[in-house]
């Protein structure tokens, strides 16, 4: 977030003071980092704009500090400041969000038909990518295996790009696209065992003999 904020002139400075004024700044607490190189450089930029900040997938390596900053000191923050977060629903969210007065939770309903159309969008875009990539043809997969895939989906975003991150990958995109296709994959899972299963399906395709596999595992699981 302070290296975002480096993009600002006035926030920059302020950061920059911060650094020289404290060199162990960077391995501080969190409480301390976020008053030096979050909230006074915010509060050294006078502008009127809305200003916000994203955070995703805060449910993947967010810390209990982190939480306490985001139910404490967010509120400190300059009013033109707003924080964006997408995270899973956990108890761990709920403990220390819900409820506080500087809070607005939405939740997306992945059986909507907007999403689901939304992700059926994306498929196709990227396979798309996928063709150009691999010399596939503009036609490539085609109709109805998009629609395949669209549907198996079931409005998950993380496992419609999971699956075309994969598949743009491979040497084979089309063998390997027959063979998830082909795969019984459950529908009506809950999202987290729906994603576990793909993941399984990719890893049980992988050729673990294969000295490359370590960096074609990176690619695909990150």
């Amino acid at each position: 977030l302070a290296s975002d904020l480096c993009r600002d002139q006035s926030a920059r400075a302020a950061i920059r003071s911060a650094m020289d004024s404290d060199r162990g700044i960077t391995t501080a607490s969190l409480v301390r980092q976020f008053e030096y190189l979050i909230r006074q450089p915010l509060e050294s930029n006078r502008q009127t704009n809305i200003r916000v900040v994203v955070i995703d997938a805060l449910d993947e390596g967010c810390t209990e500090e982190a939480l306490q900053i985001l139910q404490h000191e967010i509120p400190k923050l300059p009013s033109h400041v707003r924080i964006f977060l997408t995270s899973r629903d956990t108890a761990e969210l709920r403990e220390y969000l819900f409820g506080t007065s500087h809070t607005a939770f939405d939740t997306i309903d992945t059986g909507a038909q907007s999403n689901v159309q939304d992700v059926a969008t994306f498929i196709r875009e990227q396979m798309a990518k996928v063709a150009r990539r691999h010399e596939l043809g503009d036609g490539w997969p085609g109709d109805a295996r998009i629609h395949q895939l669209s549907e198996k989906a079931e409005g998950l975003f993380q496992w419609a790009a999971t699956v075309t991150r994969f598949l743009y990958e491979k040497l084979n995109p089309e063998a390997k696209l027959r063979k998830l296709l082909s795969n019984d994959l459950s529908v009506g899972l809950t999202a987290e065992r729906k994603m576990d299963e793909l993941y399984a399906t990719v890893l049980n395709s992988c050729d673990w003999e294969d000295d490359d596999f370590p960096e074609e595992y990176a690619k695909v699981m990150g």
